[in-house]
């Protein structure tokens, strides 16, 4: 149900008014963009990957969502409010159709931003939720933990989180010099790095179960950069 809301509110609301809207003379419409396009497609797999292993390592007895996993939802939140702010408060940005003109959004524009911010706020918590069940699940069924990090959901959900990045880079190079590209940038690679230091971290030995997935998460990731420099 998340991953159908993701969907919903994300790739297919954002299609329609880009259907029913013209952008302004010389700018790009969402059809041009990997991330508006490709990357939202990927988003609702992202989704769905993190909530589905969190339902599988339920804790007996403890279903709960832990104050840790709003906490980190908050973080997120304010991660992507920020690069938001970034967008608005850069003065020579590189326009789009959700931004029209230095400082100010269309309304997809302000739509997209509540979006991202519910998002990132989505994923940050969930992510902090799965590795603290994942971490709690290791005392009773190590074996249990080590399948779901290192099986086919898991691989799917790395490679759509490897794309999901690509694409989002690859939007953002050519107009890299713009503090709000810089800033984009930096916050979408940021964060899995982050997220995959937290599990080292967090689930210690049996964080090498995500071994397989991530090879061909950067496997997959390299051949699809091959192909957009290709193309481009």
């Amino acid at each position: 149900m998340v991953a159908a809301a993701c969907l919903l509110t994300g790739f297919m609301t954002m299609g329609a008014m880009a259907l029913v809207t013209t952008p302004p003379n010389g700018v790009r419409p969402l059809w041009t963009y990997w991330s508006g396009t490709i990357g939202d497609l990927l988003l609702p797999v992202i989704v769905y990957g993190f909530t589905q292993a969190c339902a599988v390592l339920t804790p007996t007895g403890r279903p709960e969502v832990s104050a840790g996993s709003y906490v980190a939802a908050g973080i997120g939140a304010t991660i992507g409010a920020l690069s938001q702010a970034a967008w608005l408060l850069d003065p020579a940005p590189r326009l789009n159709w959700l931004l029209i003109a230095p400082h100010t959004f269309s309304f997809p524009g302000w739509y997209h931003a509540v979006y991202l911010i519910i998002t990132s706020a989505y994923v940050a918590g969930v992510s902090w939720e799965l590795l603290r069940r994942a971490r709690l699940a290791m005392l009773a069924s190590p074996d249990q933990v080590r399948a779901v990090l290192g099986g086919w959901g898991a691989m799917a959900t790395l490679t759509a989180v490897g794309i999901f990045v690509l694409t989002v880079v690859a939007d953002s190079l050519p107009s890299q010099g713009t503090s709000s590209s810089r800033a984009t940038i930096a916050i979408v690679v940021s964060a899995p790095v982050a997220l995959l230091a937290l599990a080292a971290w967090r689930l210690r030995g049996a964080a090498s179960a995500l071994g397989r997935p991530l090879l061909l998460s950067l496997a997959v990731t390299a051949v699809g950069a091959l192909i957009l420099s290709i193309t481009r």
